[in-house]
């Protein structure tokens, strides 16, 4: 009996619109704690508090953009789930 490809509503651009939010603000999070640190090495204040504020913004944004991709994936696993157990009569 050949395998069915469970189809789901399945939103491509909120999900790469997410993936894309989480890459940019990573790298914005890595860049600006490493100029902080370069920063405070130099003795530079102002720039080191500036970079490290630039590195905690990113942080949050990274944290909201993983909450929305985890809460959308376990949407997703509840669909698969009922799915399943419609087939199987658990």
């Amino acid at each position: 009996m050949p395998q069915r490809i469970l189809r789901m509503n399945y939103d491509v651009p909120a999900a790469a619109a997410d993936a894309a939010g989480v890459k940019t603000s990573a790298i914005t999070t890595y860049g600006a704690s490493a100029g902080s640190i370069v920063a405070t090495v130099a003795g530079w204040n102002w720039t080191a508090l500036v970079t490290c504020a630039v590195a905690v913004v990113g942080l949050v944004a990274q944290l909201y953009f993983m909450v929305r991709r985890d809460r959308r994936e376990a949407a997703e696993s509840a669909v698969r789930i009922a799915a399943l157990r419609g087939k199987c009569e658990l």
